[in-house]
């Protein structure tokens, strides 16, 4: 098999959302934005527009033109990148796919810091990033509980424009003012899911009931938290994801190498 990994192009993008999507387990499609039904559609923006989106990079495995896998960074201030979604086709795992992903990035990119997420169940995708040298960080639980019954709508800021994204891409988000005065920004996931923003707000009853109001087809709310914050209400803990990070020394770049490459 002769690997090739390019930059995406806008031909690839029905491809790369629907491997994205496989690679996820069907229990995690509610709480997910890039299983929705527009995914695809998101996904082109930054393909279609890439003057308006400097800082992401999309790279694309393949083998004998048949899409392998794909990786999405995005890069930061003070030379500092993320890489937000790395996706392999199961058939295709195990064989160097995902390394010659992070190694292309790496080549292309002079950048001192590489972070990501990841579930801690993961266990093939953490071992990659233990050989790569990615250092543990904090962790976050996904957390879930039913709304309670529906209220009084709570206002919804940039409604119109909610409404639209959502229509095209299957997830939005949009601003509500919290019980504190202070702006909330909550993101509407599929149909059924709210993603909102803090533990305080999770355990909101009052808040959850003016939401489930507004949008009525909604009926799970959904969070993450660090692992150690206290949530009082009861819920269903989904996953943990960790934080990984990987520091680059200047001298990699200078010598032309990567110094964690496995």
């Amino acid at each position: 098999m002769t690997l090739v990994v390019r930059p995406a192009t806008l031909g690839d993008v029905p491809a790369l959302a629907d491997l994205t999507r496989r690679s996820f387990a069907p229990d995690l499609h509610p709480y997910m934005t890039m299983a929705q039904h527009g995914a695809a559609n998101f996904m082109a923006l930054p393909l279609s527009a890439p003057h308006l989106h400097p800082a992401n990079r999309l790279f694309v495995a393949e083998a004998e033109e048949q899409v392998l896998g794909h990786a999405d960074f995005r890069l930061s201030a003070g030379g500092h990148a993320l890489l937000a979604y790395l996706c392999v086709d199961e058939a295709s795992r195990g064989r160097g796919v995902a390394t010659a992903l992070i190694a292309a990035f790496l080549d292309t990119e002079s950048v001192s810091r590489l972070d990501l997420d990841v579930f801690t169940t993961n266990g093939p995708a953490n071992a990659l990033y233990d050989r790569w040298g990615f250092s543990n960080g904090a962790r976050r639980r996904w957390i879930a509980r039913d709304l309670p019954s529906a209220t009084t709508p709570v206002p919804i800021g940039g409604f119109p424009s909610e409404h639209a994204a959502h229509a095209a891409y299957g997830f939005s988000e949009f601003t509500i003012t919290g019980a504190d005065q202070e702006t909330l920004r909550v993101g509407r996931i599929g149909e059924a899911v709210l993603k909102v923003p803090t533990a305080e707000t999770f355990d909101d009853g009052d808040l959850l009931s003016r939401l489930r109001a507004a949008y009525p087809s909604s009926s799970t709310a959904f969070s993450i938290v660090r692992e150690d914050e206290d949530v009082r209400t009861p819920h269903r803990e989904i996953l943990t994801s960790a934080r990984r990070t990987l520091t680059i020394d200047s001298s990699d770049h200078d010598n032309g190498k990567d110094a964690h490459a496995a």
